[in-house]
């Protein structure tokens, strides 16, 4: 996607992970790769998965009611938040940046990558293995 970062704009990449119905599904790893890129960027994700952004999961446990109580309903309202951004690590080679992401079973993620105004902004996650982006150094 070359000249994507025009004029300071971010590039959001939607990915999804289903199955046909009676098909196994199992988690994927994908790449998500771009040429031409800047050589500041920051990288995160927003998921709809088992784990984020999913009050079925709570609605199940509460025992799947059909009329939920208002109590109930309080509790789903809680179990669906709006959608977090995680900081994601990248690399740069070569013009190429990389974010590497897992997508479980049945779920949805937006990838964005960000001009970092912000130094800062560059710093991979904690604990992330992967090198944060930062003046073209991988």
């Amino acid at each position: 996607m070359p000249g994507s970062f025009a004029n300071g704009r971010s590039i959001k990449v939607i990915l999804t992970n289903h199955a046909q119905p009676r098909h196994d599904i199992v988690t994927q790893l994908v790449d998500v790769c771009l040429t031409d890129a800047p050589t500041r960027l920051a990288a995160y994700v927003e998921r709809i998965d088992e784990d984020h952004a999913n009050p079925r999961r709570r609605w199940r446990e509460m025992g799947e009611p059909e009329y939920p109580s208002r109590a109930q309903v309080e509790q789903l309202e809680v179990a669906s938040p709006c959608l977090v951004k995680e900081p994601l690590g990248l690399s740069y080679e070569g013009g190429t940046v990389r974010v590497h992401v897992d997508l479980p079973p049945h779920s949805i993620a937006a990838v964005t990558l960000d001009p970092a105004l912000d130094p800062s902004a560059c710093e991979a996650p904690q604990g992330d293995d992967s090198p944060a982006l930062d003046d073209g150094q991988a």
